[in-house]
């Protein structure tokens, strides 16, 4: 028959999941601005082999932002059109809330009003990010692989399911 080999595994083998951080605080929400794409987006990226969504979305924003997240909760899964996870936190800093500049593979930081963000963020990152804000303790799932497309569901922090939307 062929290998046993764990799923997750298997699927970080064919595709890069990722995880990141809506890191909101004193009515604002963190973006970051990345060097190779040259897009405002949230802080996050891919999760190494071995590490769980949490603790990627911890280490991404430490790396991007030289802040400490702390990880509120999961408000959604999303799959993309290539087969990807992407997972996304509710999140917040604790202490130090100043941006150091230019880190690694981020060009700029910036706390931006929930408006401003929201219209800097291509479509499928808007999306997730107004899905964690818009109904905090509540969990989104998305697999219709492309930005609101297909169904989703949404659980209420007991993971009690609260609606099905299309």
């Amino acid at each position: 028959m062929g290998e046993d080999r764990p799923l997750d595994k298997d699927r970080r083998m064919r595709r890069s999941d990722s995880a990141f951080a809506v890191i909101r605080s004193a009515g604002r929400v963190l973006l970051v601005k990345a060097r190779a794409k040259g897009t405002w987006q949230l802080p996050g990226g891919a999760i190494k082999s071995g590490e769980t969504p949490w603790a990627a979305a911890s280490r991404e924003v430490y790396e991007e932002t030289g802040l400490r997240a702390h990880i509120d909760g999961l408000s959604g899964i999303y799959r993309r059109l290539d087969g990807s996870l992407v997972f996304v936190f509710s999140s917040r800093v604790n202490g130090r809330r100043e941006l150091p500049g230019p880190r690694y593979e981020i060009v700029k930081q910036r706390w931006m009003s929930l408006p401003q963000a929201a219209d800097r963020l291509t479509p499928g990152a808007r999306l997730r990010l107004l899905d964690s804000v818009r109904r905090p303790g509540t969990l989104r799932l998305d697999f219709g692989a492309g930005r609101g497309a297909g169904s989703s569901v949404r659980f209420n922090g007991l993971g009690r399911r609260m609606a099905a939307e299309s």
